[in-house]
């Protein structure tokens, strides 16, 4: 199911790492699900941290033109 809806797991994430943390040896299949879960998690994280800068970056070049074009 969260190979289907990553961004389902990211608001939750803590209680799938606990979730994680409480196997001893997994089988390779089952450790390679966890890898691609916080796989997916970080990406989705970092995309939406990098287009937030992206958009603030954009937002505050617009408005120095403005400024530079009022004075």
């Amino acid at each position: 199911m969260i190979n289907i809806n990553p961004n389902g797991v990211v608001r939750d994430f803590i209680f799938f790492c606990d979730a994680v943390a409480s196997w001893i040896s997994p089988k390779d299949d089952l450790k390679e699900m966890f890898y691609k879960v916080n796989f997916n998690v970080h990406f989705l994280t970092v995309s939406k941290c990098y287009q937030f800068r992206v958009n603030s970056l954009i937002s505050a070049l617009l408005l120095s033109d403005e400024l530079l074009l009022n004075s």
